[in-house]
């Protein structure tokens, strides 16, 4: 990305995305499942449910006629790599009739989606535990009964409802993600420098 923006030769991006995913693969099928994986897991959870709801408060950010929702729907389904499942459910008429109402359903709502927001919030919250952070596993459980339950009346809310319960999500991630950096990452004692005697120069010794 850095490339592109200075105006240099654009990067593979087949090869980025290839990295990624053997990078992801690692994480996923070689690592240990210890505090180390629990946390780097953690923070692809955070990221990934983030991510979401940020690219829905912007993609539905006005009234627009059904065509453009239907087109702004697919965007999102492809984005988070959920438009096959979409199709085949919208198929058999077993998501909500509107596509932007579908879209939340699908990528916010649904705990069986592995890439929507409930999803993330549930496997974070067995990480917290797994690093003995009850306190933070608490306060994902509480926003997972929030988010889950935007399937329940989101064909009943008007979009700016919608929204506001989408940034109010969002918001409570990015502050639990500054939080648990405050009691698993900030150092809390200064840090010391002291000067152990094999820093000081000693006077060489003379063989005879």
């Amino acid at each position: 990305l850095h490339l592109m923006a200075d105006g240099a030769e654009a990067p593979d991006l087949d090869a980025v995305r290839g990295a990624a995913l053997g990078l992801a693969g690692i994480n996923a099928e070689s690592m240990v499942r210890d505090n180390t994986w629990a946390f780097i897991d953690a923070g692809v959870r955070i990221e990934r449910a983030v991510t979401t709801l940020w690219l829905l408060d912007c993609l539905f950010s006005g009234e627009v006629s059904m065509l453009a929702e239907d087109q702004i729907a697919e965007m999102a389904m492809l984005v988070g790599d959920s438009l096959i499942t979409h199709h085949r459910r919208a198929a058999v008429g077993a998501e909500p009739a509107r596509p932007g109402h579908a879209a939340v359903a699908l990528l916010v709502a649904d705990p069986t989606n592995p890439r929507s927001v409930a999803f993330q919030l549930a496997r974070l919250s067995e990480d917290l535990v797994m690093i003995e952070d009850q306190h933070c596993a608490d306060r994902v459980q509480d926003l997972l009964t929030e988010v889950s339950a935007l399937t329940q009346h989101v064909t009943n809310t008007t979009w700016e409802q919608v929204r506001d319960q989408l940034k109010d999500a969002e918001q409570q991630l990015r502050a639990l993600s500054d939080e648990m950096f405050q009691r698993h990452f900030r150092r809390t004692l200064p840090r010391v420098f002291t000067t152990t005697s094999w820093l000081s120069p000693v006077e060489p010794r003379l063989r005879g």
